[in-house]
């Protein structure tokens, strides 16, 4: 007879930690691509195109990683009732950045500007959001376990 699958809540660590260097890649390239070009205002040289390509390629690594979580991870959490709230956020937040960062690429130009600066102020927010829903999952985990 077989067993039904364990689905585990916690992250294996070379999963966990590939999460974590690309999300921070995909958020340095980010952040410094739009204080390079959006706020210095200085002319795309080979590094602001490296940056942009280096981002949009971690930003395909996110997406996947995304979607491996899916399967395990939030899968686990939503059946378990455990931190729903920070987790429907994170993957609205992701969920936002895939489709503008989409339309930078495919919109009108009169829209893409709009995308630009909604995914710019999105992904400014996400930055501290992905890192808060895991703060507040272990804290809640140890709550948990203490009580």
């Amino acid at each position: 007879m077989l067993r039904p699958l364990m689905i585990t809540l916690r992250i294996r660590p070379l999963l966990l930690w590939t999460c974590v260097l690309v999300w921070f890649g995909v958020c340095i390239t980010g952040a410094w691509w739009w204080w390079d070009q959006d706020q210095q205002m200085n002319d795309p040289e080979l590094r602001a195109v490296l940056l942009i390509k280096l981002h949009g390629l971690l930003a395909q690594l996110t997406i996947l990683l995304s979607g491996m979580l899916l399967s395990t991870h939030v899968r686990a959490g939503w059946a378990r009732r455990r931190n729903r709230a920070s987790g429907v956020l994170t993957l609205a937040v992701l969920g936002s950045l895939m489709l503008t960062g989409l339309g930078l690429y495919y919109a009108n130009m009169a829209l893409r500007e709009w995308m630009h600066h909604l995914h710019v102020w999105i992904g400014l927010a996400a930055i501290l959001l992905v890192p808060l829903h895991a703060v507040l999952g272990r804290w809640l985990r140890r709550r948990t376990f203490r009580s």
